[in-house]
């Protein structure tokens, strides 16, 4: 008995559930994609994904995911210089809001009054490195190793003295 031309399996299909991912992240021969690389061909070079996709060894749709998730990460340059020229300003009011919400209930029932601390911690610290304050419990005096590099300075000057005085002192006998 022949099947008929619309009839191609007699086992009933599986409803796929889930969406195939690309599990390993790695071209034909072995090598990992590099995301430079695809941002040079890309944004530099101008060549289109599938072109960059035959260079690198990689489907071109997985070059677009890896593109397109690199440069949702990539503020504009306006943007960056803004924040650059801010940042311990940003950094100040970060650090307020979030000791403002150590002391909110329901923030912490959210996070944990350790993961609401330590973040306050890294803003401070961030802080503080930015307005080129210590970032420690011991904070080194400039003045006090300006005059410990002065005392040391005076006295080779004068032991370099001594010799010189014994050395003419030697040569005038």
């Amino acid at each position: 008995m022949a099947k008929s031309a619309l009839q191609t399996s007699t086992k009933p299909k599986r409803k796929s559930y889930y969406k195939p991912v690309v599990v390993d992240k790695r071209n034909k021969n072995g090598k990992k994609i590099d995301l430079a690389e695809v941002v040079k061909l890309r944004d530099v070079q101008g060549l289109s994904f599938p072109q960059i996709g035959k260079i690198l060894g990689f489907d071109q749709a997985y070059v677009n995911r890896v593109h397109t998730n690199f440069k949702s990460m990539v503020q504009p340059s306006d943007l960056n210089n803004a924040f650059t020229d801010n940042r311990v300003s940003i950094l100040n009011s970060m650090e307020l809001n979030l000791l403002q919400n150590l002391g909110k209930a329901d923030k912490l029932e959210k996070a944990s009054l350790n993961n609401v601390a330590y973040a306050f911690n890294q803003i401070h610290t961030a802080r503080r490195l930015e307005q080129g304050l210590s970032t420690g419990n011991v904070a080194i005096s400039i003045e006090t190793v300006y005059q410990d590099a002065e005392k040391e300075a005076k006295a080779l000057r004068k032991q370099h003295s001594k010799v010189e005085v014994s050395v003419n002192s030697e040569g005038q006998e």
